[in-house]
Formats: C-alpha cells, sequence, structure tokens
C-alpha cells in the first residue's frame, strides 16, 4: 500500500505578502502590520488559536513573524493596502517645505487598488 506524502500546510506572512505587492517599506512598517494583524484582528476573531512563529532577517536585523492561515491573506492585503495609503496621505498632508523625497508609493497604490477592488471596504 503506498503512503500519501503528508505537506505541511501553507502559510503567509506580512513580510512575505509586502514583498509581492512591490511597495517599498521598512521594518517598522512590517512590525507594525505583523502585530496589528495578530494582536487586532486574529487574537479577537480566534482566541483560542496560537499562531506559529519564524524568525528571519530583514535589513541586518532579526524579526519574528507570525505565519497566518491562507485564508487569512486577504485580511493581510487588506492591512497593507490601506495603511500605506494612510501613510501617504499623512506624508502629504504634513510635508514639510523643500521636501525631496520619494512620493511615497502613490504609483503602486493605484496600482494595488486597481487590482483589488475588494479593498475599497475595510474595517482598518
Amino acid at each position: 500500500m503506498r503512503r500519501t506524502r503528508q505537506r505541511k500546510p501553507r502559510t503567509v506572512t506580512v513580510l512575505q505578502k509586502l514583498v509581492e505587492s512591490g511597495l517599498s517599506f521598512t521594518i517598522t512598517d512590517v512590525k507594525h502590520l505583523n502585530g496589528s494583524l495578530y494582536y487586532l484582528d486574529w487574537a479577537n476573531n480566534y482566541p483560542n488559536t496560537e499562531l506559529p512563529e519564524k524568525e528571519t532577517k530583514f535589513q541586518e536585523k532579526a524579526i519574528r513573524l507570525f505565519e497566518f492561515p491562507p485564508m487569512f491573506e486577504k485580511k493581510i492585503e487588506s492591512k497593507i493596502f490601506f495603511h500605506f495609503k494612510r501613510k501617504a496621505d499623512n506624508i502629504r498632508k504634513h510635508k514639510p517645505g523643500g521636501y525631496e523625497g520619494e512620493e511615497l508609493n502613490v504609483e503602486s497604490l493605484s496600482r494595488l487598488e486597481g487590482e483589488n477592488k475588494h479593498l475599497g471596504q475595510s474595517n482598518y
């Protein structure tokens, strides 16, 4: 009798989705999104379910990331979109005179918005 191969279930991390999005981001963005997704969204909806964590390096620093199940992928994408939209709006609103920095992901955000019509409504 042939034994079936058991696969490790696929998981999704915030860092993985940020890299896939093509947005430029910092370690602070990763930590903020990872923590808020876990403590505000996951822990409130699934209080009795612990998520596995993995440690990885980003910008020469070790960070811990929660491994979310694939069903949570759209929520992660939504949080990423609204985090960077709000960040770009705040920079535009409070931009000091003579600011020479990039216009924080404006092209990438508009591309993401076009690709993800479901992101229009969020409780973020």
